[in-house]
């Protein structure tokens, strides 16, 4: 659908009919950053053409350091890694708030916010460094998995606990207003959240 859209615009972008837009014509040389799938760096033709980029780098390359990481360690360092590689986007994100967002004026915090952290793959990739925690630790670690589910009362305890602190993140926290809670720790806050209900939620065999 995407690149048929993307032909569509180009075709219509070529072409002499008088109707078309300078917006239109000007979306031709833009075009390329949707193919390449690189707007959440580079702006493209579609406002949130950065998410789809998200997805696409995520399909391509994710499989591929997963696939190095397993090859290259040993089993017993996976899990070691994989909260390093969890950490690594919190640090920068620590360190654009600190060194960029922190000392900008308020009318420019939301657009340093969305261009420097949220957009890019390296802002919030750690949301999938969760998940492939929680997966090692279903398939790795059942003691854990076990001490999680195995007690009725831990176990609705902690998704009360967990679905109340997301209640109150969307609640309290604000992305656009600078601080290190709104945009550095609610993304962590948050992605052990959802790893943690994926696991009080998983089944054997699923």
């Amino acid at each position: 659908i995407f690149l048929g859209f993307q032909t569509l615009l180009i075709v219509a972008a070529m072409s002499k009919h008088p109707e078309i837009s300078d917006q239109l014509a000007a979306a031709r040389d833009r075009v390329i950053y949707d193919a390449l799938y690189v707007t959440n760096y580079i702006p493209g033709t579609i406002v949130h053409g950065w998410s789809l980029a998200l997805e696409e780098q995520f399909y391509l390359a994710f499989p591929v350091v997963l696939y190095a990481l397993f090859r290259l360690l040993p089993q017993r360092h996976w899990l070691t890694a994989l909260i390093v590689l969890y950490l690594i986007p919190m640090v920068y994100r620590y360190a654009i708030h600190a060194i960029v967002i922190s000392s900008a004026p308020t009318e420019d915090v939301k657009d340093l916010y969305l261009k420097l952290i949220y957009y890019p793959t390296q802002g919030h990739i750690d949301s999938i460094f969760a998940g492939a925690i929680a997966a090692y630790i279903f398939d790795f670690r059942k003691d854990w998995w076990e001490w999680l589910t195995g007690n009725a009362i831990r176990r609705g305890s902690i998704i009360a606990g967990s679905v109340l602190g997301w209640v109150l993140m969307s609640v309290v926290i604000h992305e656009y207003d600078s601080g290190i809670w709104n945009q550095v720790l609610r993304f962590n806050i948050c992605y052990s959240i959802w790893a943690v209900l994926m696991l009080l939620t998983a089944r054997e065999g699923t």
